[in-house]
């Protein structure tokens, strides 16, 4: 192996190095994804006022185009990909912000 060909297939999680390919029943990288479109759910539904079932819905769907638009190569699918997820979302309502309490209003004038 030269250092043109790039990483050592040896160490990538699932490969077994003696045929080239990937194990049967890796799944890693597809628990990689769930987790990071669960984490990226849970951040949608903290700053959207989900209310039925149809706009979580579209919240998880949200999320799945929001995490393909991070791992996306191509500028186009990243585009693509970010748009579809602004479509969702903007059918479902913002959460209102939270104002400042008064105690930090004032500590701020002193």
């Amino acid at each position: 192996m030269s250092l043109q060909d790039g990483s050592d297939p040896r160490v990538i999680p699932g490969h077994d190095p003696a045929t080239g390919r990937f194990q049967r029943g890796f799944r890693g990288a597809y628990r990689t994804r769930q987790e990071a479109v669960k984490q990226r759910l849970e951040a949608l539904q903290t700053a959207y006022k989900a209310r039925s079932a149809a706009d979580i819905a579209l919240l998880s769907i949200a999320a799945i185009h929001l995490v393909d638009a991070e791992k996306a190569r191509n500028r186009v699918n990243r585009v693509r990909a970010t748009n579809a997820a602004m479509r969702a979302l903007r059918e479902i309502p913002r959460q209102p912000e939270t104002p400042e309490p008064i105690d930090e209003v004032l500590r701020g004038v002193r």
